[in-house]
C-alpha cells in the first residue's frame, strides 16, 4: 500500500474512532499516523488503560496492538497485563 494512500484512509477513519470512542467514553490520546492510542476506564475498578494500535499499512494489512501505559505510552511487559481479569 502506497503510504500517503495509507496515511489519508488512516486520518479519514480516525475521525469515526473519535466519535465511537466518545459515546463510551474512551479518549484517543493520539492520533499521528501510524499510531493510534486510546485510554479507557474500567467501569468497576476505575482503573486506566491503553491500547496501541500501529497502523501503518491501514487499510490494507491489520494494525499491531499493545497494552501500554495511558499516559506515556510505553509499552506495559507482559508481567503489567491485567491477570485474572481487569479488576
Amino acid at each position: 500500500m502506497d503510504p500517503e494512500v495509507s496515511k489519508r484512509k488512516f486520518d479519514r477513519d480516525v475521525e469515526q474512532v473519535r466519535a465511537f470512542a466518545s459515546d463510551f467514553g474512551w479518549a484517543v490520546t493520539k492520533s499521528e499516523y501510524p499510531a493510534l492510542w486510546v485510554a479507557v476506564v474500567h467501569p468497576n475498578s476505575r482503573r486506566r488503560v491503553g491500547f496501541g494500535f500501529t497502523c501503518d499499512g491501514w487499510d490494507a494489512s491489520p494494525p499491531s496492538f499493545a497494552i501500554i501505559d495511558p499516559d506515556s505510552g510505553v509499552e506495559l511487559g507482559w508481567d503489567k497485563w491485567p491477570q485474572g481479569g481487569w479488576n
